[in-house]
């Protein structure tokens, strides 16, 4: 991850996060989204989204290179994870095992130990390789309107923290 940064978004970051979100749905293999339910999925997303959401406290973290080439971003609220995208060039570098590192020690530290996450039929695979279980399948509705199946995620970290200090 050379000359990868990792920061706290700004309103400036709305364009390059909104390049991330389209090139990431939209290069999701056929077999676990169609070309309709990826566009209905990408509908109505404006770089304007992002920075309102960024300015309205929403906790969102970006992965740049150089000063301003947005790689990836990571949002949460609530104590969820709602967003994790990576750029399809920028994938298999490590960006999404680094922030949901983070997002994980950060739920920790805010005394979470039973976390939950809907994750992309895509990125399902992603996240049981770092230790989150299925709890079962269920549709979402698009900002298209048309309904999307994924797959609800659920991790014990209070677990994961007590097998991080045995290694030790």
């Amino acid at each position: 991850m050379k000359n990868v940064t990792f920061r706290e978004a700004i309103p400036e970051d709305g364009a390059g996060m909104l390049a991330v979100h389209l090139a990431a749905i939209r290069a999701i293999d056929d077999r676990f989204y169609g070309p309709e339910i990826r566009e209905s999925w990408a509908y109505g997303l404006k770089a304007e989204g992002y920075a309102r959401s960024v300015a309205g406290g929403e906790q969102i973290d970006v992965a740049i290179r150089n000063p301003d080439e947005v790689l990836a971003f990571c949002g949460r609220q609530d104590g969820e994870l709602f967003g994790l995208f990576v750029h399809p060039k920028a994938q298999g570098l490590g960006i999404g095992t680094v922030f949901l590192d983070r997002v994980e020690m950060q739920f920790a530290a805010e005394g979470r130990s039973d976390v939950e996450l809907d994750a992309a039929l895509n990125a399902q695979s992603f996240y049981e390789a770092r230790g989150w279980k299925l709890i079962g399948i269920h549709e979402k509705k698009t900002r298209g309107g048309l309904m999307q199946r994924v797959a609800r995620m659920a991790k014990n970290l209070k677990i994961q923290s007590m097998m991080r200090g045995s290694e030790g």
